[in-house]
């Protein structure tokens, strides 16, 4: 099956041109497995110069499927991310979501360790 698509990011990293701030947000649209797909999300992160964290705030709309109605998901996610180590992190976020028409909130809880 075909894949196409096109797409726009953009990423600006946390402790560099705007301090300790970072942004990120991407766009796409295209086609995937015969069905017309598109979405975007925007986020902002704040890294804190006294502890080896960093808080975001992330908005995203994703259509799986342009030709279909009320399959649409969007969420806010607020999240902290602690780094334990240069090695380990450990991820605490809240989604407020929908997907179609039911409710799609969650608490996550997450640890990533970098190989």
């Amino acid at each position: 099956m075909d894949r196409d698509a096109f797409g726009l990011n953009v990423r600006v990293l946390p402790n560099g041109a705007l301090g300790q701030w970072g942004f990120q947000a991407e766009w796409l649209d295209g086609e995937w497995m015969g069905t017309d797909r598109d979405g975007w999300y925007g986020q902002a992160s704040y890294s804190f110069a006294d502890h080896p964290g960093r808080a975001y705030a992330r908005y995203e709309e994703f259509d799986p499927d342009a030709d279909t109605a009320d399959d649409e998901y969007e969420a806010l996610h607020l999240g902290y991310i602690y780094n334990i180590t240069p090695l380990d992190q450990v991820t605490l976020e809240y989604t407020l979501g929908e997907c179609a028409t039911m409710d799609a909130d969650d608490i996550i809880v997450q640890y990533q360790r970098k190989l």
